[in-house]
């Protein structure tokens, strides 16, 4: 979970965090521009980014803690400068790159796919 501020109601709602890490991410309508917000992104949709020409409206670096093979997927978890843990969840196909422990790499999704929700005791 992200804490962030809503800078402008979009589509995309562009977010800043309290480090000015800006984010773009689907509006939530009860909210206005300046409040307090929580994003999300699940982790089948953040990707390890290699600069092969992929756009995303989003893009955070980290370092790669630890990833997990599980039979047909692949669990990335990646500290970032957030002060947190994202997961990612890749495919576990031949050819894909594989990172090693520690390295440093640029997780990317789009803002479709991050989800704003109210603060903690906000009534929806």
């Amino acid at each position: 979970m992200i804490e962030a501020r809503l800078a402008d109601a979009g589509p995309p709602a562009p977010i800043a965090t309290a480090d000015g890490t800006t984010f773009l991410a689907t509006p939530l309508a009860d909210v206005q521009p300046g409040q307090a917000v929580n994003a999300m992104v699940r982790p089948e949709n953040v990707f390890l980014c290699d600069d092969d020409g992929e756009v995303f409206d989003n893009r955070l670096g980290g370092t790669l803690g630890e990833s997990l093979v599980l039979g047909g997927v692949v669990k990335h978890f990646v500290r970032t400068s957030l002060g947190g843990v994202f997961t990612s969840v890749d495919f576990n196909r031949p050819g894909r790159r594989v990172y090693a422990e520690g390295s440093a790499v640029t997780l990317g999704w789009h803002a479709r796919d991050m989800r704003l929700l109210p603060p903690a005791g906000m009534a929806r």
